[in-house]
């Protein structure tokens, strides 16, 4: 059961009222975690989600600007600036928004 993982889900008030941090299954305890992976999503105990979006954002920024950096040529200077400026806007939006989670 290596990759059993356990997570209490609720709000912010009703996770504090939680005193368990472990529970066995079949004889092996398993450790309370805030986040958890299912299917490659993470998952956190408020179900925010926002480490998995933060976690999509960096991967998609990164792909983003290199896919720019390979049609660069074939783009006007008008055409890079907004999609730069596009590209720095989101990331910019998610950072705000990522702050009224924690």
């Amino acid at each position: 059961m290596d990759k059993t993982q356990f997570v209490w889900l609720g709000t912010a008030q009703q996770l504090t009222k939680v005193n368990i941090q472990t529970i066995a299954l079949t004889g092996v305890d398993i450790q309370l975690s805030d986040k958890v992976t299912c299917l490659g999503v993470l998952i956190d105990s408020q179900l925010t989600f926002a480490d998995y979006v933060k976690k999509l954002m960096a991967g998609s920024c990164f792909y983003q600007l290199q896919q720019l950096r390979v049609v660069r040529r074939t783009l006007s200077n008008d055409a890079t600036k907004t999609l730069v400026h596009a590209l720095i806007s989101i990331h910019h939006l998610f950072k705000q928004k990522e702050q009224t989670y924690k």
